[in-house]
């Protein structure tokens, strides 16, 4: 078993892929708009009503090793809190390229910085309304 994210956005979801994609190296592997479902009565085909059939209906990519799932949230779902995504960076260069770029046009909650259960760690939402963790973990003692 595991578990995939899967990120609903209020209507950017093309943009917040495709800037991922330029500026954190994301890998884009799927895009289904819902005007590309087939032409049956919505309760037939369990589709959800939106407000612009050309928004994502399900998208897809690769960031690192990680699937994300996302889609632009139907009407109903618009506003959903609570998920947070945590980036895991290699090295501190990495931590702060990938956090600038996530930062950029949003929100910085808190700085990147070093805390005592991190080489780095900082939290923002991006321009998108995704909420975002950066982290560079400290090496852990052997059986701690």
């Amino acid at each position: 078993m595991h578990v995939t994210p899967y990120v609903m956005y209020a209507g950017c979801c093309e943009d917040a892929m495709t800037y991922y994609e330029q500026h954190l190296g994301a890998k884009i592997t799927a895009l289904m708009r819902y005007a590309d479902a087939p032409d049956t009565p919505q309760a037939e085909q369990g589709q959800c009503p939106v407000s612009d059939p050309q928004q994502i209906m399900h998208g897809a990519f690769m960031l690192g090793e990680t699937l994300i799932m996302a889609s632009d949230a139907p009407d109903h779902t618009a506003g959903a809190p609570g998920v947070w995504l945590s980036l895991t960076a290699d090295d501190e260069i990495q931590a702060a390229n990938c956090f600038d770029a996530l930062g950029e046009g949003g929100q910085i909650i808190m700085p990147l910085a070093p805390t005592f259960f991190a080489e780095q760690f900082g939290m923002c939402t991006d321009r998108f309304g995704a909420s975002w963790m950066v982290i560079v973990p400290r090496e852990c003692e052997a059986g701690v």
